[in-house]
């Protein structure tokens, strides 16, 4: 497990736009490496993803997921989404096919490329193990940590090993406003903003989230 003072740091160290969205992702949202990387920006339902592909090795498998309860909305906290708007503009997709991150030749990122060219050496910078981060690492830390923010049912919900029907329904489904004021309890916890404050005034760290 990475604990908060270190995701912290690491977050902290990360300035280049893209690189830190992708950390945040990993870190809150808990998906898996196949599904960061498969996401599409028709999958961003504005507060939430919904899986619906995944990738791996540079191939995009659509309409695959690991499983039927994989299908479900993982919540989108509001810093996160500042973010994404911000990446938006920038990247200025021209469908809602393309990928959210994606190489130069638009295929799939290389998960093993992006960790060993752009986060470990940030990591080792700050003495911190490069084989904990890992999205797989980020995933099991979300759940360390919100076992103080939410119940087991939450985190189960989050993580999406709960029972799912149909995929209709999951489309259908929203998100459960437990599950939301946990990843927002999270993710003020770990990135030192107060939990009391209004979503809509956030204002992150500059130098962790900084958008200009």
């Amino acid at each position: 497990m990475l604990p908060p003072e270190t995701l912290r740091r690491l977050l902290s160290a990360i300035v280049d736009k893209r690189d830190r969205l992708i950390l945040l992702i990993g870190t809150f949202c808990a998906v898996r490496t196949s599904e960061v990387l498969g996401l599409t920006w028709g999958s961003y339902l504005g507060d939430s993803f919904l899986i619906q592909n995944i990738a791996w090795e540079g191939k995009l498998y659509e309409g695959k997921t690991k499983t039927k309860k994989s299908r479900a909305p993982v919540y989108v906290p509001a810093e996160i989404r500042q973010l994404i708007a911000t990446w938006k503009a920038l990247a200025n997709p021209q469908s809602e096919d393309e990928l959210l991150f994606s190489s130069r030749a638009g295929t799939p990122m290389s998960a093993r490329n992006f960790f060993q060219r752009r986060i470990y050496p940030i990591a080792k910078s700050l003495n911190i193990n490069p084989h904990l981060v890992t999205f797989q690492v980020l995933r099991r830390s979300c759940a360390t940590r919100n076992q103080k923010h939410g119940s087991m049912k939450d985190i189960q919900e989050h993580l999406r090993h709960a029972r799912i029907e149909t995929t209709g329904n999951v489309y259908m489904q929203p998100v459960a406003e437990s599950v939301r004021h946990m990843v927002e309890a999270d993710i003020a916890d770990v990135l030192g903003v107060s939990p009391e404050t209004k979503i809509e005034n956030l204002r992150i760290n500059s130098t962790l989230l900084n958008t200009s």
